[in-house]
């Protein structure tokens, strides 16, 4: 394993380890397509949820501030998750 930089996904420029990030999370709408070796909005991925904000940590990650945005994702999350394992019991 290595560490490597990112790019954004909107602008194209490096992030680097330190950088402040904005980070959306992604779905994806389950049609067949050919994956890409990297993850930008297409007509087959789509923002999942609002904006989170952080630092990236190196490794492809990022180090979440907390605040209000976080804790509305992370519940909105959980509500989805519990909707999901209901659906399949």
């Amino acid at each position: 394993m290595g560490s490597w930089n990112g790019t954004c996904a909107i602008t194209q420029l490096p992030i680097v380890i330190g950088d402040p990030v904005a980070v959306f999370l992604l779905v994806g709408d389950n049609r067949p397509h050919e994956p890409a070796a990297h993850c930008y909005p297409t007509e087959f991925y789509g923002p999942r949820s609002i904006q989170l904000y952080g630092e990236y940590s190196d490794y492809g990650g990022f180090d979440v501030e907390d605040g209000w945005n976080k804790e509305f994702v992370i519940r909105k999350l959980q509500e989805q998750w519990r909707e999901v394992k209901q659906d399949s019991d």
